[in-house]
Formats: C-alpha cells, sequence, structure tokens
C-alpha cells in the first residue's frame, strides 16, 4: 500500500506549502515549546478515553514536528524506514484496526501526542472521528482570570460528563447546559445522558458546519447552547434530515448573534412623532400601506396593571398609541401570562387575531419570546429588555438613568440631614445605573449625602419603618403604581414633620411614544432596514431624554429655584453636554473612573455591577429575590461586585 502513503505524503506537502504561503507556522505545535515549565506543572491521570481527532494539535517534543504537517499529514520521504512504519500501521488499521491506545498530553482543551504520533497521523488521514488515547491532563497556572474561570468550569464539567468535544466561550455555559438537561456539575451523569449529548452535538456541529462554515469549537459549542434552548436535544437525535434543514436555514441568524453583543446593532433615536394619517387617507393614498391594515399587534404581560405599576405603564402607553393611530393599529392585551403555558395561549390566540407584531414586556418573558419567534418568523417579535444579541427578537428598553440624575440633585437638596432612601427594583440590566446616576447626581449637590438602598424584588422585605426610625425624610419610591393602587407614594418626594407628603418629581414613562415610533416603521416598510442593520446583528432600542420618550414630572409645589436647577441639568443632557458617567467615579470599593478617563460606555453603562460610594446598602444575590424577579434575572440580571458588602 505505499501508494497510500505517497498521497497522505502529497496531502501533507500541499498542507505545508499552503500554510508556509500564509506565514503560518507549517507543522504541529509542541507542547514543550508551549510549556517551557511543562515539568514543574502538575498533572492529573484521566485514563483511556475516545478522544476527538481534530483536537489532536501537536505533539510534546519540538523533535517529532517536522515529520508531520498541521493535519498529521506524513512528511518523510517514500523509502524512509518512518514511511514503512507508517504503511504497516495504515494496514493494520485497514484490515483489523488500531487497538493500542496512544499516549496524550491535555492542555486547556487541546491533546498533545506523547507516544503514536505515526498512529494519530494514520489515523487523521483515515479521517477517524476520534482516537483512543491514554490522557493525562496537564493542570495550567498563571491564566488570567477568565481563562481560568472557563477552564475551571470545563473541569468540572468533565468530571461529571467527560466529553472533549463540547466547548463554551463563558464559564457559566456549563452550568446552563446542566440545568437545561436537568443535570449538574456535582453529580455524575448517566451514560445513556452522556451518550445522547455526545451524538446530539455531533449531530448539530455536522448542520452548523454544513450552513455557516468552520467556526472554532468555542463558537460551536455557544450555537448548540442556543439551539437546544430552542428546540429540545431529542430533535436533534429524531428528526430527519429535511426537518433539521428547515430549521437551520431559519435558525442560523439567531445561532451566529445569540450571547455576541459584538453584534448588536443599536438605535438610540427615534423618528419625530407626528400625527399619523387617519386609515381613510392611507387607503385613498396612491402608495400601499407596506403591511395589512389594520396592522394587528398584540401586548404580553407577565403581571397585570392593577397590581403592578410597570404594567399601568405599558397599557397606558398600549391604549394612547392605537388612538394616535386612529384606525391604522388594533392592539390586543394579554396579562398574567409569566407562566409558559398562559404565554403559549396568548400567542396563540394572537396569531389567531392575525397579529402581525408582539411586544412583550418583561424580561422574564424573552425565553418563551425566544421560542415563538423562532416558530412563528412571520410575526416581529420585541421585548422589553436590554443588552443581549437575539436576531431573531427586538429589544427595548429606556435611559432611565438620565432621569434618575435629575431626581437624585432635587431629593438632595431636600434632604437636610444628608440622607435619601431609594427603593429599586429587581437587580437586572440598566438598574444599577439607575441606583448610581441617581446617587451621582445627589452628591452634586450635597457631597455629604447617603443613599439607603432597598429592593422591592427583596424576598419579606421591609423600608418605611425603619428609614423613617433613622430620620430619613425624603425619598425615591417606585415610578409608577397600578390601577389599583391606594397609597400613591411614588417618585420622589418628603415627608413634612405633620407627616404628611410633599411630591416632588416623578418619573415619567411615554411608553405610547415608543411604540409608535416602531409600528411607524412597520407601516412604512422600514422596519427591516432600521438603522441599517448589518446580517446577523440583533436590534437593541434604548432610547433617553431626547426621544421624548423619558422625561421628568416636576411637582407644581416646587419653587422656581428648583424648576430652575432641574431645568438647566435636563436641557445639558439633552443636548450631549452632561454625562451623568463621566469624569471621577468611585464604587464603594474605591476609585473605578478617573477624571481623565472617557466617560463610561454603553456596554459599561448597562453591565454595572457595582454601588457609588454613598449608597449604603448591596446588590441583592439570587436567593433573596422574589420569585417573579427571579425569572428577570435569570434573563438580564447583573452579579454583585466582588467583595461589596452591605455597610
Amino acid at each position: 500500500m505505499k501508494s497510500d502513503y505517497l498521497k497522505a505524503l502529497k496531502l501533507g506537502e500541499k498542507e505545508t506549502k499552503k500554510y508556509r504561503n500564509n506565514g503560518q507556522f507549517p507543522y504541529p505545535s509542541a507542547l514543550e515549546y508551549i510549556l517551557p515549565t511543562l515539568s514543574s506543572l502538575s498533572k492529573e491521570t484521566i485514563g483511556v478515553v475516545e478522544v476527538p481527532s481534530s483536537m489532536i494539535t501537536g505533539t510534546l517534543t519540538t523533535s517529532r514536528q517536522q515529520d508531520f504537517s498541521p493535519s498529521f499529514y506524513p512528511l518523510r520521504e517514500p523509502d524512509t524506514e518512518f514511511a514503512i512504519k507508517w504503511n504497516n500501521l495504515y494496514e493494520a488499521q485497514i484490515s483489523e484496526g488500531i487497538r493500542d491506545p496512544v499516549k496524550v498530553y491535555e492542555f486547556m482543551q487541546k491533546f498533545y501526542v506523547v507516544e503514536g504520533n505515526k498512529r494519530v497521523s494514520v489515523l487523521k488521514t483515515l479521517n477517524a472521528p476520534s482516537i483512543l488515547a491514554n490522557v493525562t491532563r496537564v493542570i495550567p497556572r498563571d491564566l488570567d482570570e477568565n481563562e481560568q474561570a472557563l477552564y475551571s468550569q470545563f473541569v468540572k464539567f468533565y468530571r461529571v460528563c467527560p466529553l472533549y468535544e463540547i466547548a463554551f466561550s463563558k464559564p457559566e455555559s456549563y452550568n446552563s447546559l446542566a440545568e437545561h438537561l436537568g443535570q449538574d456539575l456535582e453529580n455524575k451523569w448517566s451514560e445513556d445522558t452522556i451518550v445522547n449529548v455526545r451524538s446530539a452535538y455531533l449531530h448539530f456541529e455536522k448542520y452548523f458546519t454544513k450552513f455557516n462554515g468552520k467556526h472554532h469549537r468555542r463558537t460551536i459549542g455557544d450555537a448548540f447552547l442556543s439551539y437546544i434552548y430552542y428546540f429540545s436535544l431529542d430533535s436533534l437525535l429524531n428528526d430527519n434530515e429535511a426537518t433539521l434543514d428547515r430549521r437551520f436555514k431559519r435558525i442560523q441568524s439567531e445561532l451566529l448573534t445569540a450571547e455576541n453583543r459584538a453584534h448588536i446593532a443599536w438605535q438610540e433615536t427615534v423618528p419625530p412623532t407626528e400625527k399619523p394619517a387617519g386609515i381613510l387617507d392611507i387607503l385613498s393614498s396612491p402608495s400601499t400601506p407596506k403591511c395589512p391594515i389594520p396592522l394587528n399587534v398584540a401586548f404580553i404581560h407577565d403581571l397585570n396593571a392593577a397590581e403592578s405599576g410597570r404594567i399601568f405603564s405599558h397599557e397606558k402607553g398600549r391604549v394612547w398609541m392605537e388612538e394616535r393611530f386612529d384606525g391604522l393599529v388594533k392592539t390586543y392585551s394579554y396579562e398574567n401570562c409569566l407562566q409558559n403555558e398562559d404565554f403559549d395561549k396568548a400567542i396563540a390566540d394572537a396569531r389567531e387575531k392575525g397579529c402581525k407584531m408582539i411586544f412583550t414586556t418583561s424580561p422574564a418573558l424573552l425565553p418563551r419570546t425566544l421560542i415563538a419567534a423562532i416558530q412563528h418568523p412571520d410575526i416581529y417579535f420585541l421585548n422589553c429588555s436590554i443588552n443581549l444579541s437575539h436576531s431573531a427578537v427586538r429589544l427595548y428598553d429606556g435611559r432611565m438613568y438620565e432621569c434618575k440624575y435629575l431626581m437624585g440633585a432635587l431629593a438632595a437638596s431636600y434632604a437636610d440631614n444628608h440622607k435619601i432612601g431609594y427603593l429599586a427594583g429587581s437587580p437586572v440590566y440598566g438598574t444599577i445605573a439607575n441606583i448610581n446616576a441617581f446617587a451621582i447626581g445627589a452628591s452634586m449637590i450635597d457631597p455629604k449625602v447617603e443613599i439607603y438602598l432597598n429592593w422591592t424584588s427583596k424576598k419579606d422585605n421591609e423600608w418605611y419603618e425603619p428609614l423613617l426610625a433613622q430620620g430619613v425624610s425624603v425619598l425615591s419610591d417606585i415610578d409608577s403604581f397600578g390601577a389599583n393602587y391606594t397609597i400613591k407614594r411614588y417618585g420622589v418626594y418628603k415627608y413634612r414633620d405633620d407627616g404628611s407628603i410633599m411630591q416632588l418629581a416623578s418619573p415619567v414613562w411615554s411608553w405610547g411614544k415608543y411604540y409608535e415610533a416602531i409600528i411607524k416603521t412597520v407601516i412604512s416598510g422600514t422596519y427591516e432596514a432600521h438603522a441599517l442593520a448589518k446580517n446577523n446583528q440583533a436590534m437593541n432600542y434604548w432610547l433617553g431624554m431626547a426621544s421624548g420618550v423619558i422625561d421628568i414630572d416636576l411637582s407644581d409645589n416646587l419653587p422656581y429655584q428648583s424648576r430652575k436647577m432641574i431645568e438647566g441639568i435636563r436641557r445639558a443632557i439633552i443636548e450631549g453636554t452632561l454625562e451623568p458617567f463621566c469624569a471621577e467615579l468611585h464604587s464603594q470599593n474605591g476609585i473605578i473612573h478617573t477624571a481623565d478617563d472617557p466617560a463610561l460606555t454603553r456596554e459599561e453603562i448597562l453591565t454595572m455591577d457595582w454601588l457609588n460610594d454613598n449608597v449604603i446598602g448591596e446588590i441583592p444575590p439570587v436567593e433573596q429575590l422574589t420569585e417573579a424577579s427571579k425569572s428577570m434575572a435569570a434573563v438580564t440580571g447583573v452579579k454583585k461586585e466582588e467583595g461589596t458588602e452591605e455597610t
């Protein structure tokens, strides 16, 4: 079978030439070169396992490198002893199979051959998907924080599910996979589960590569996790090829954008909201609307407007928007849809009514919204959350921190004893920015002010009485109230000595303007081109005070001096001459942003996990949250800064 060696040699020479021409190293890597301190590193015996041949990327020593091309095709001349032994192994594999395991080191999820280089070469030449190997793990050290966290989670995953094939770009993804499959990273998974996961992943990898080309293994792992989120693991094992082909064509864009914030297209301005024409004007116009008239739009809420100020605010916006469109748009509202079965019923009813656009108004509803969007690509889906990358669902929210900065400044001007109470909602993207902007705005007026923080999302929470007992009389309460809310404590207010309340200001959410602006793009046919989003990009709408969807409502009782101060700050924010998160910033743990640094980026604002140094309180851990808040935090939650403690 000398001709087989010659064919393999030709492949090796061709690959080596290609690598040289591209300025790349033309041989397999050598672990002793990558790790000069290899002998001093700790090692762990894994044992004999099947390892993916594609993950065998190098040899142990530099002395063997030039025997092979990067893919382990042979490079020695055909009349050498090397070639003869290679041929003998080739014949053995063809006739009866190579049974002896090779010996490899595993380092950072890659394999380096210690003994059996020619066996690896033969098996990789024959496209063997896996190779039997006696594996010794090299324990890395001196990794950066992210690498250490990622590899530690992989090792934890491997001990319960010994699969090398699956790799993720984020440490938490290993736990997410386990939870999705009803497993954990503490107890060994059953053999049936491990076999099914491996088979499903290999099947997925084949289809993902077919539709999207070759990618890094971590990219494929991330996409795999997204896929089984929308569809079951069993679908990869049991559905026929035609079904999988159709599904991958429909979902490939979502797989490429999921969990990748670099692929978010941001829309931070809206077209002018002039009053839209009536339905008779549209029907008599020579240009035809780009959607059915009336456009049926559904709003799906996790809670209800009677009890939730957040939902009541969205509902007021829905009604206002429908009236503005004067017959062009018909809306339907569904409340109390936090449970999957209630959400699915709402989707089914909305589809039956011919809805072509569906807004879901809570981050807690995003998981089911994503599934519905993948299953119904003929409907536009949007979810009220922010800073997540999903091409199937657009996200929308507001820069409420701009308004909170104003409210903090106003509150501090009325806090005679330098104390202000602040009641936050759930610890999700944007909420921490709201707290810090309030605290920073307050400190601009009163450098001694302290913000006493608490959360509506905490279980069994008491707030008012302890604060009042400490002499706190100025409070920033809930932003809005439900239709059946009777106490009417909201926004920023001050307790007078006689116990009465002096209202100072409240934030304004003009959701109707927000919905009107988005729906206009559907009617005009510009929804798909909005913000010129590129292929495989997700769209996030993030509007601020300049758009008119967020503002502050000042009490009629305020003196003109207070109004003048707030109006001046408001105008500066709208004009872009004032940024709440610029210059020197201090967290509870010290300086985190110097005066010479540029203003915080959008990503840094949205993902804040620290509290300003004048905040008394903490970001609550998940176990302290109510069930509804846990659902939100699971999707867009932030983590408490390491070392931050309640003071």
